[in-house]
C-alpha cells in the first residue's frame, strides 16, 4: 500500500501504528486470505446451525464500526476494552441510555461467539437482541459500510 503523510510518501506491506483503521484493515488483507485458506484447507466449509455467514459479518462490523468511530474522534488508548468503547462513543454521540444499553447487549452476544459463558439463554435469544443493537448503529449512522 502507498500512503501519503506530512508530505511523506511510502510503500508499507504491514500495518503501521500510525495508520488510520482502513488502512490497517486493508494491509491485514493478505494475510487474513492466508489464513482463510488454511483453515479451509484444515476443516472444510463450516456452517453453524445457530449462527449465519451473514449474522457472523454483522457481528464483525458492530465491533469495527463502534471501533473506527471512536479512533476516528480520538476517543480511544491503545488496547481499550469494548465496554469502554461503547461507553466513549455513545458518550461523544449524546445517545440514550436506552440505546447505549442495547449496544452493551449486542456486545455481550459478541462475546457469547467468542466465549460462550451463557451470556444469552439461547442462541436465538441472544441474535434477537443482537439485532436490535445493530439497528442502533444503522440508525446512528455508526457503521462503517
Amino acid at each position: 500500500m502507498v500512503s501519503y503523510t506530512n508530505g511523506v510518501t511510502r510503500t508499507e506491506e504491514y500495518p503501521q501504528k500510525d495508520d488510520c483503521d482502513f488502512a490497517g484493515l486493508l494491509k491485514a488483507g493478505p494475510s487474513l486470505i492466508i489464513f482463510y485458506k488454511k483453515c479451509f484447507a484444515e476443516y472444510g466449509l463450516i456452517i453453524d446451525s445457530d449462527i449465519s455467514d451473514e449474522v457472523f459479518g454483522k457481528v464483525v462490523l458492530f465491533e469495527l464500526s463502534l471501533r473506527m468511530h471512536s479512533n476516528n474522534n480520538t476517543l480511544l488508548n491503545e488496547r481499550e476494552q469494548l465496554v469502554s468503547v461503547i461507553d466513549k462513543l455513545s458518550k461523544f454521540k449524546n445517545l440514550s441510555m436506552s440505546d447505549t444499553d442495547k449496544l452493551h447487549l449486542g456486545r455481550k452476544f459478541l462475546n457469547m461467539i467468542k466465549h460462550p459463558k451463557n451470556q444469552f439463554p439461547s442462541w436465538s435469544q441472544g441474535l434477537k437482541v443482537f439485532e436490535i443493537a445493530y439497528q442502533v448503529l444503522v440508525v446512528n449512522k455508526l457503521t462503517v459500510l
